[in-house]
């Protein structure tokens, strides 16, 4: 019986604690490793005559692989850690699609408020209008494959990173340090509190920097500082709403406005002529931390941090229940019945609809 109790959950007839974390890491594995050899392929197989891969075509992929991640982890969630849609953050309702407008409205202030700070103190210039370049079907033509890209992206890193893997990480740690292994530690480090923000540290910051190092390379320490701070903004919205709206949202909006507004910083399409303003950062001398952090990257860490506190006062505003809710470390299990009803008890709709006064 031990030793069963070992590799299985025996309420709830899944893997245990442990051994489900191994599978979120191996299956994260897999998917990343599919990922960068696809794009790789790609680019060895179809480029465009400028070097870079066309914009339909990672469109194209973007919205394959998005796919392929969310279906992968919603089945693995379903058939092995026995969850329901609404247990990795899919909690539809009034307040979710809330919440979805308000994080893309936020995440592109993230990209736009900085911007327009660094051209006002002169630490940046405008070099294109791309409206006066191209007429409107050009425009169009260029702006749907980035719509897809920024969805893709937003759904499928928040599902796979922000809700399965962070969901297991937070339980198999809320296990761990309750156990007679941790009993001889101090009493705070087994607070719910404290493991969940471990979690979002986890999920968010060091994760997400090893991703997007692997996937893209990040150049400098200051960038990864500042990827780091998003990620952490962004996981944070998931521990304290239990709900992946905010994190789709933030994503979403961010990477839209950078790719279609800032496209000469942090766009997919740099070096096509495809964005609505081109924004150059000059990196002047007296205001650089050289080599380790910019001054623009100071101002856009500086635009996370203000976002942070939007967040927090958003969600203290309409979401119900404590900072650190301990039902987020709540084991759950999916019910055996298919009633007329499955549906909307798999994606759970919310109590909240509507914001508190």
């Amino acid at each position: 019986m031990a030793w069963k109790q070992l590799f299985v959950d025996q309420p709830h007839g899944r893997p245990a604690f442990l051994w489900r974390l191994l599978l979120a890491v191996l299956i994260s594995s897999v998917l990343l490793g599919a990922f960068t050899y696809s794009v790789s392929w790609l680019n060895r197989s179809v480029i465009s005559p400028n070097g870079s891969m066309p914009a339909l075509v990672e469109a194209e992929l973007s919205a394959v692989v998005a796919i392929g991640v969310v279906l992968s982890v919603l089945l693995v969630a379903r058939w092995i850690d026995r969850r329901r849609p609404r247990d990795v953050g899919l909690r539809m309702g009034t307040l979710f699609s809330l919440d979805l407008g308000v994080g893309a409205l936020l995440g592109a202030a993230t990209q736009l408020l900085p911007a327009a700070f660094l051209l006002a103190i002169g630490n940046a210039s405008i070099l294109d209008t791309w409206i006066k370049a191209k007429p409107a079907p050009g425009f169009v033509l260029q702006f749907l494959p980035c719509l897809v890209v920024a969805l893709g992206e937003a759904v499928a890193l928040s599902i796979w990173l922000r809700g399965y893997l962070m969901k297991n990480f937070a339980e198999a740690l809320h296990g761990i340090v309750r156990s007679s292994i941790a009993s001889r530690l101090p009493g705070f480090t087994r607070s719910p509190s404290l493991v969940m923000l471990l979690a979002a540290l986890a999920c968010g910051p060091v994760l997400e920097v090893w991703v997007r190092d692997l996937v893209g390379g990040i150049p400098d320490f200051g960038s990864g500082m500042l990827i780091g701070t998003r990620a952490f903004v962004l996981t944070l919205s998931v521990v304290l709403t239990r709900s992946l709206a905010l994190s789709i949202g933030l994503e979403f909006g961010s990477f839209l406005a950078s790719a279609n507004i800032l496209g000469a910083r942090t766009g997919p399409f740099v070096g096509e002529d495809t964005t609505v303003l081109s924004v150059y950062y000059d990196h002047l001398g007296a205001l650089t931390l050289h080599p380790y952090v910019s001054w623009d990257e100071i101002v856009w860490i500086g635009g996370q941090v203000v976002t942070l506190l939007l967040l927090l006062v958003w969600i203290r505003r309409t979401h119900r229940g404590a900072w650190f809710d301990p039902s987020y470390l709540e084991v759950e299990s999916v019910g055996q019945h298919h009633s007329p009803e499955w549906i909307l008890e798999q994606f759970g709709e919310e109590d909240e609809t509507t914001p508190q006064r």
